[in-house]
């Protein structure tokens, strides 16, 4: 095509249109079909590479992110967006620092909003909060209206254990935008952990209505039925996620969890065998299946040496951090006489 006659002009700028549309609505094979046919029209057109950027990081690929992403700076390199989103990329694959210092170099040229946002983001996990706060506040300045800004500002808070204020946080946030469902999820564990249970539920509830298949937020609504004491509902949740997952960990572990908060004992065991089996090294697996073996009421249900075993072996995986671990190591002994 010829770029300088109005009418290929035109089609070349309605299928980079179209492009946004297919990424969003998730048509992927006719995404990549139209990237392709873009990149022929104009080789050069660096924002397209971007976008094929956003969609190999969107589906979990970041080394491929990785080579589109530079593959549009090289093309542009005022493509801001285009660094931005590298950044991401990197700190999805491992290279934090490789992240943060294309981050802070970015905004040597002008304060920017995602900018600060993944910055505030990558400390906060690093739990350098202060440099964080920083960051987010700067973001916050910018666009206090923004979704991102108050999602990330409550878990900054939050990690800093300044719960009351990461609840405002993401309560704005739900205000803004009230199907912000990982928000929501967010909002729900701090209810929980706060034993505002019936809000946590209801939040979880929300969750589920509009995305039935998040996994997620079963097995969050499963925990929370059992640590406010509804072990019934707990057990029925949590099995009908491992009915969908079985090879879901979590999903084992919390029913096992469920099970033997609600004296089903026998059947916890299988169920924390089964989350050792897929996950060899789960500590709190090894630690609730040791007590089980140990301090089983049924002395024939007892194994006091696989209990003590289980018990030593979470000991050193975790280098003797974490006392709680002795408890399960003691009961084992006790009961091997």
């Amino acid at each position: 095509p010829d770029l300088d006659d109005p009418k290929d002009l035109r089609e070349f700028h309605n299928l980079c249109a179209h492009l946004g549309a297919l990424f969003s609505s998730g048509q992927d094979d006719e995404f990549l079909a139209e990237c392709r046919q873009v990149m022929q029209m104009r080789p050069g057109y660096a924002n397209v590479h971007r976008m094929l950027g956003d969609f190999h990081l969107k589906h979990g690929r970041p080394d491929e992110a990785i080579a589109a992403y530079r593959q549009a700076i090289t093309l542009d390199p005022s493509l801001r967006l285009a660094r931005r989103n590298l950044a991401v990329a990197l700190a999805d694959d491992g290279d934090i620092k490789g992240a943060l210092d294309l981050l802070r170099r970015d905004l040597r040229l002008g304060p920017d909003l995602y900018t600060h946002l993944n910055l505030g983001k990558i400390l906060t996990d690093l739990g350098e909060l202060d440099e964080a706060f920083v960051h987010l506040r700067a973001a916050f300045s910018l666009d206090p209206h923004d979704l991102d800004v108050r999602d990330y500002l409550g878990e900054a808070l939050e990690a800093a254990g300044r719960t009351d204020e990461a609840v405002q946080q993401y309560r704005e946030a739900l205000r803004i935008d009230p199907e912000a469902f990982e928000t929501r999820k967010k909002l729900a564990g701090i209810l929980a952990r706060r034993g505002q249970y019936d809000l946590a539920i209801g939040h979880l509830r929300t969750v589920l209505e509009a995305q039935v298949d998040d996994m997620d937020a079963q097995i969050n609504l499963g925990v929370t039925f059992a640590v406010g004491g509804r072990f019934d509902e707990a057990v029925d949740r949590l099995r009908h996620v491992v009915a969908m997952q079985p090879d879901n960990p979590d999903a084992r572990f919390n029913l096992g969890s469920a099970l033997s908060s609600r004296g089903d004992l026998d059947e916890a065991v299988q169920h924390y065998r089964h989350a050792l089996r897929i996950n060899p090294d789960s500590v709190r697996a090894m630690y609730r299946l040791a007590w089980v073996l140990a301090t089983h009421p049924d002395s024939a249900s007892r194994r006091p040496e696989e209990a003590i075993q289980l018990a030593q072996r979470a000991v050193a995986l975790t280098d003797n951090a974490q006392p709680h671990l002795h408890d399960a190591l003691a009961a084992a002994y006790a009961a091997d006489g």
